[in-house]
């Protein structure tokens, strides 16, 4: 007995070591392969969403770039002191030269982003992608690899070279068909020019930022022939176009560098780029430039899958308690051998981390569900990484996995230790117990901390659910001053594609025409701006009614072809609209919104006014009409003052013509009237692609991509949260009441009513969950502000979205416990008393 005691007391004596503990913890789960089974189920739906979660905000927030030695990668930034501004691109000039004189201590590259390219592997079935110039040194400076072939070299880069470019690996893999060897050395074609593919890039590599992800790259020395933009740009040295990413040189830190830097700054500063003295060209860390959009949604997932994983690891405690209080006999007969709480909390940790051990693949497979499930539920704009970039298969994944699972099992083992009392058992005591009776269910105060403490996070998770609905049909609700219904918009680039200025209008014209042929279609034209893409704004000098004399202003411009009022559905106010004869021969007109003549011409006929100095061609235009509002940049911004021009008069009146939007409205678009006019732009011009073609109401939907993506997602959590929640506390009631049979048979037997037993349990369990939401409501006081970002007209404290989830965590809360409740109101007094 000496020796067994002395097994039992010491904190690393029996099982004498961790193999013993190890296969009686085995043999423990074996005995209730169901809790067993409930167990691993729960904690694998908090472990699986989780994973999932962060790898998606690792790839937006904390991966580093996929390259060699990221911490050397800087980028270079220009801050005007006096305005208060800042911006990162810089002209060609300005490079070349601060690319000399860094040279001893930085070395830079240049990148143009997001440039749009018409591109095709043949000569026909173009398709829009958007690609990137780059210096021929910015893969050797940023540190990438190719994934096959080579990558561009300074060689590529200099004027006479043969044309070449690399493909990243989701192009190759669409236009190629994955097939290894099949793009290397093949031709492709670039806004009509021809280029060798001579490389992959990895898709891990999909650039600097979530919204700038280029399909291809080419060498900056090119861009003069391909793109007629660029070729504007880089031709002139106060047009900044470019931006600049650097190395470090090993013997140099980054103050070094940054003072080096300044030096050479301030008296470059007053000649590049014709900047003030108060600019200051600055260094910051290149460690993957975060799209605002994604790092938010990515900080408000993390917050929402944190609440799930919360309320299942609290789950997997309660399911822990209620086995350890059918292990009372057996504590107690250990506690009265001489185990310590530090013995029996070696044996509860070893429980636990086998637990969590077997729920981690269980979590992992569920994981990459989901991650294949947020990809498909996003939205097609909504610039997630590539799912290259979101691999489960990672060590830093791994590694958050291993420390999740470890702490769980740690934690969670920690919980029966709550109903272990302080002092040990005596022999008397263990003769006098029984199983029942041993161990009350973590006392009390234990279990209703936990279920308190799951519903707080349930409101929190249903608030927020409920803010993102409220915001979604808020931002839905808008008007966007334009008629969606039956129309489809499809986007066109003719300046890039080749065309001069007067086979671009022609073009305008006869694709108008056609599309006009197509049975069913009422109405085809073709605008410079449709909402929500935003327009381009232009300075003009306007004579206000309010200040009596000609000020200089900024107003959206929008250039549209004579159709475009009746196929946007547009309203017209006052005065006409335009005609076939508002051409390049007739006096330059315009027509201004309702909230141009609010802010103008308030208490003045605006019909007949002129507005002077538009465009670098100093034009002066007469307004003939006013249009109703239309917000051209999403429900969230205001309606700004916008003047609408014919696209024919204006066409040439910039350096480089806008991207355009054929706007077709039919009696009732199908996709047969689709793809009639997609055939019509191939009878027009068989390179030119029509891309981004959709119908107007899926346009207006796409600005509402982030409240979409984390409406559903949150729906989603909040459902699986609710549950989670609803299910402990069924177990807690059933375990309770069946531990309670002998007291509840008295009870019956002395005369309580069944109803009563009822009622008393089911109040009980509404008055937890009470108590947790008014917890609950403290904690979305303080996340508020962390969501107010991504809420529109909502808050997470608001009465009606509270009164809502107070009814529904009521009604979770009476539902989960009605069951064993009426199981305890049914039972027979005398086989309660004759179990016992």
């Amino acid at each position: 007995m000496r020796d067994i005691k002395n097994a039992a007391t010491g904190p690393w004596g029996f099982p004498m070591n961790l193999v013993g503990d190890l296969r009686f913890a085995v043999r423990i789960l074996m005995k209730s392969p169901g809790t067993t089974a409930v167990f691993v189920l729960t904690l694998a739906l908090g472990i699986g969403p989780t994973l999932a979660i962060f790898a998606l905000s690792d790839a937006v927030l904390f991966r580093p770039l996929p390259v060699k030695r990221p911490s050397e990668l800087v980028r270079v930034l220009a801050i005007d002191r006096e305005r208060g501004t800042v911006h990162g691109q810089f002209s060609l000039a300005s490079y070349r030269e601060y690319r000399e004189r860094t040279r001893p201590f930085l070395r830079l590259a240049a990148h143009a982003d997001w440039i749009s390219f018409n591109f095709a592997n043949g000569r026909k079935n173009a398709e829009r992608i958007t690609g990137a110039f780059v210096s021929g040194d910015f893969f050797e400076v940023i540190g990438v690899s190719a994934l096959r072939g080579r990558l561009l070299t300074e060689d590529d880069d200099a004027p006479g070279r043969q044309p070449v470019a690399v493909l990243s690996e989701r192009l190759w893999r669409r236009r190629f068909f994955g097939v290894e060897t099949s793009a290397l050395g093949r031709e492709v074609h670039v806004n009509g020019q021809t280029f060798t593919v001579v490389g992959i890039v990895p898709e891990e590599f999909y650039g600097f930022n979530t919204a700038r992800q280029p399909l291809i790259w080419i060498p900056l020395a090119r861009a003069v022939e391909v793109d007629p933009v660029m070729r504007t740009q880089l031709g002139f040295r106060s047009t900044k176009s470019l931006n600049l990413a650097g190395r470090l040189t090993p013997e140099v830190t980054f103050a070094e560098a940054q003072s080096r830097l300044d030096a050479i700054g301030v008296p470059l500063s007053g000649r590049l780029d014709t900047a003030p003295e108060s600019t200051q060209v600055r260094l910051v860390p290149l460690d993957n430039a975060r799209n605002t959009t994604m790092a938010r949604v990515a900080r408000v997932s993390i917050i929402a899958v944190s609440l799930v994983l919360l309320i299942a690891n609290l789950n997997a405690a309660l399911l822990l308690l209620a086995r350890a209080s059918g292990r009372g006999h057996e504590m107690s007969i250990r506690q009265a051998l001489g185990a310590g709480r530090a013995r029996l909390a070696r044996q509860l940790v070893v429980e636990g981390l086998l637990l969590t051990a077997l729920a981690a693949p269980s979590g992992a497979l569920l994981a990459a569900w989901m991650k294949k499930a947020l990809l498909a539920a996003a939205p097609a704009n909504l610039p997630l990484p590539p799912a290259g970039a979101m691999t489960l298969m990672d060590s830093r994944l791994f590694m958050f996995a291993a420390v999740v699972v470890v702490l769980e099992g740690v934690v969670l083992s920690m919980a029966p230790l709550w109903g272990i009392g302080g002092r040990r058992s005596s022999p008397a005591q263990v003769n006098a117990m029984t199983i029942v009776g041993s161990v009350r269910m973590g006392r009390d105060r234990s279990w209703r901390t936990l279920i308190v403490t799951q519903f707080a996070a349930s409101l929190v998770l249903l608030a927020a659910t409920g803010a993102l609905l409220k915001t979604l049909a808020n931002l839905t609700a808008v008007t966007t001053g334009v008629d969606a219904r039956n129309t489809v918009v499809a986007s066109l680039d003719l300046f890039r594609q080749g065309h001069d200025r007067d086979a671009q209008r022609e073009t305008v014209v006869k694709l108008t025409k056609r599309i006009q042929g197509i049975p069913g279609v009422r109405h085809a034209a073709i605008a410079s701006s449709v909402p929500p893409q935003g327009a381009m704004t232009a300075p003009l000098s306007v004579v206000s009614s309010v200040a009596d004399h000609s000020s200089r202003a900024v107003v959206d411009l929008i250039m549209v072809t004579p159709d475009s009022f009746d196929a946007l559905g547009v309203p017209l106010l006052r005065g006409r609209g335009f005609n076939v004869h508002d051409d390049r021969s007739a006096a330059p007109i315009g027509i201004v919104n309702e909230t141009f003549v609010r802010t103008y011409w308030p208490d003045a006929e605006p019909i007949g006014k002129a507005l002077t100095e538009i465009s670098p061609k100093d034009k002066r235009v007469e307004i003939v009409g006013v249009a109703a509002d239309v917000r051209f940049r999403g429900a969230r911004s205001a309606v700004t003052p916008a003047l609408y021009v014919p696209l024919s008069q204006f066409y040439d009146a910039y350096p480089y013509s806008p991207l355009l939007s054929l706007v077709v409205r039919s009696s009732a678009p199908t996709p047969e009237t689709v793809s009639a006019i997609v055939s019509a732009a191939r009878e027009v011009d068989e390179n030119l692609p029509l891309y981004q073609i959709r119908t107007l109401q899926e346009q207006l939907a796409t600005a509402l991509a982030e409240e979409r993506f984390l409406t559903r997602l949150f729906v989603t959590l909040g459902a699986l949260g609710l549950l989670l929640a609803a299910f402990g506390l069924f177990g807690v009631i059933a375990h309770m009441t069946a531990s309670r049979t002998r007291e509840l048979g008295l009870r019956l037997a002395l005369g309580a009513r069944p109803a009563a037993i009822l009622r008393s349990i089911m109040s009980r369990s509404v008055r937890l969950a009470v108590v947790g939401m008014v917890f609950g409501l403290g904690l979305a006081i303080y996340l508020q502000t962390l969501l107010a970002p991504s809420l529109f007209r909502a808050r997470l404290v608001e009465p009606v979205v509270l009164a809502t989830v107070a009814a529904t965590l009521i009604m979770a809360a009476l539902v989960a416990a009605y069951v064993p409740a009426r199981r305890a109101a049914k039972i027979d007094p005398a086989e309660a008393l004759r179990r016992e």
